[in-house]
């Protein structure tokens, strides 16, 4: 509990040994060639797989305008699943051309855990609720493997455009026993399987971002981001599972998974200032680009506070029925073939195979500020701002998503629309909400706090 308390006072990142800067002989600024030690939390933060993760290494830079730099780093985890290492890995170099820094291209080597979804919360966010309340939304599996890339992304432009590669191995992890700050005595939810192999793919994306405010600040503009994923290799293979914890003769099939799919996202976003308010749009859509099911760790689930946050999301008590969207992946819990390994269960798959999220909200300012202090709290590490202004904000949400057919024995089914709508009040990123459903014969409201902003 001790070390719970002093973890979570710890800055997300802390750098030591910052690089120095210097004015060449010409005038023009160029920096010297540094080497930092660098301790931050893990890109997950707290999570029930890991506990907490904390990155160890070093961070490198070249001299001059046009540097080489690179970093490399233990991840090093308080309170690991069983099937789960006690320390990871990642390694980054990457070359940066032009001036103005308009090319880099670089390759990573990793060792660590990535979420399926970040499921609209942020990772500051969903750490804090885990921690105290011992509620983690979103689900998790382990991958080892190699990634180059290349970004093109010139200054003073509102667009980049990227590529990647990628050769991974992916595991399925457990749900852990990491301890929380309250309901320690209550297990965590299970973890959904994923098809466990190799996989090579080629990722391409774009982003545009027109929005006129500075840091934090919207302002009015577009922001739109489109990538497609294109899996053309690997041996992807679901793990043997049981029905029934205590007969291991009842081995369920799962289908072959084709390791040539394609997938893709497409999000929108419209931001309109009018006056002291402000009207923001957006239209978030993705999944499946061929007829073939997606593998569990390439699905999406909707519902919650991430998303429809007048909707249940998914249930920490894994008896409990959920209103999440996620096309029945939820409805039954299957068991290892080896003792001890799955325990208490695991979900056969993770949600749909395509979603479209519709989002709308209203904000303004009530006129006034608290306090004489005139600063805001700004963090640009953690991408938080707690304004001391207040603002009301109103919202609405729809969503629908669809399978492209049963895993295995397991019946999915397509979701319907849903929908909520709410308000609160907003300090910067830190808000107070109620939002309630649409749908339904229960239109019980639910009180939520974010710490992040909605889109």
């Amino acid at each position: 509990m001790t070390r719970l308390l002093v973890c979570t006072t710890l800055s997300l990142s802390v750098l030591l040994a910052p690089l120095a800067a210097r004015q060449d002989r010409e005038g023009s600024q160029a920096r010297r060639a540094a080497v930092r030690f660098s301790v931050a939390l893990g890109d997950q933060g707290f999570n029930r797989v890991e506990g907490i993760p904390f990155k160890l290494g070093l961070i490198g830079r070249g001299p001059g305008p046009e540097p080489f730099q690179g970093q490399a780093h233990v991840l090093v985890r308080s309170n690991p699943t069983v099937n789960l290492d006690q320390v990871g890995f990642e390694a980054r170099a990457e070359k940066l051309f032009g001036q103005r820094q308009r090319l880099m291209i670089g390759v990573q080597g990793y060792g660590d855990v990535t979420t399926m979804e970040t499921r609209g919360l942020s990772t500051l966010d969903n750490s804090l609720t885990g921690i105290v309340f011992h509620q983690d939304y979103r689900d998790y599996y382990q991958r080892f493997g190699i990634l180059g890339y290349a970004t093109y992304a010139p200054r003073g432009k509102p667009y980049q455009i990227g590529v990647e590669f990628r050769h991974e191995k992916q595991e399925w992890l457990n749900a852990g026993t990491a301890n929380t700050l309250f309901e320690n005595n209550t297990a965590w939810r299970p973890q959904p399987l994923i098809a466990e192999g190799t996989v090579q793919s080629l990722e391409a994306g774009v982003r545009l971002d027109t929005r006129t405010g500075p840091f934090f600040a919207r302002g009015g503009g577009w922001f739109a981001e489109a990538s497609v994923t294109k899996v053309f290799g690997g041996d992807l293979i679901f793990p043997t599972v049981r029905s029934d914890f205590n007969d291991r003769t009842s081995v369920i099939p799962f289908p072959v998974i084709d390791a040539s799919l394609t997938r893709g996202t497409i999000d929108v976003r419209r931001y309109n200032d009018i006056g002291n308010a402000s009207v923001n749009l957006r239209a978030f859509a993705g999944g499946a680009l061929t007829d073939d099911p997606l593998p569990p760790q390439f699905q999406h689930a909707l519902g919650g506070r991430g998303t429809l946050p007048g909707t249940d999301g998914l249930q920490e008590d894994p008896m409990l029925t959920t209103s999440a969207m996620d096309c029945a992946a939820r409805r039954d819990i299957v068991f290892s073939s080896e003792v001890g390994v799955l325990t208490p269960g695991a979900f056969p798959q993770y949600g749909c195979d395509r979603f479209v999220l519709l989002q709308a909200q209203v904000e303004g300012y009530f006129g006034f500020r608290i306090g004489d202090d005139t600063r805001d709290i700004r963090d640009e590490a953690t991408n938080i701002n707690l304004e001391l202004i207040p603002r009301w904000v109103v919202f609405f949400n729809a969503a629908r998503a669809w399978t492209l057919g049963d895993m295995g024995p397991f019946v999915r089914t397509d979701e319907d629309w849903k929908s909520d709508v709410g308000g609160g009040i907003a300090f910067g990123d830190l808000g107070f909400f109620v939002a309630a459903p649409l749908q339904g014969s229960d239109k019980k409201p639910n009180f939520l706090v974010r710490l992040g902003s909605r889109f």
